[in-house]
């Protein structure tokens, strides 16, 4: 029964916590240079200097917006 007084403080605490996340910004969109990958519908990953960038996968995840489009390199 110790546990009924502490659960006042750790429910203002998780209240604190989730008021103070709500007030964080998004990400800010970033230009990257790199190779676009997309090998399959629904597959797609930017490779850059910093690494692998997911934007989407077939069945999960799928970033916002749409994709690029290229034209046939000379």
């Amino acid at each position: 029964m110790k546990h009924w007084k502490t659960l006042p403080i750790l429910l203002c605490a998780l209240l604190f916590v989730s008021a103070a996340r709500a007030q964080e910004s998004p990400p800010k969109a970033q230009t990257r240079c790199g190779w676009f990958d997309n090998p399959t519908p629904g597959n797609a990953s930017l490779f850059d200097r910093d690494g692998e960038w997911v934007i989407g996968i077939q069945g999960g995840h799928q970033a916002e917006g749409d994709w690029p489009e290229f034209s046939d390199a000379q």
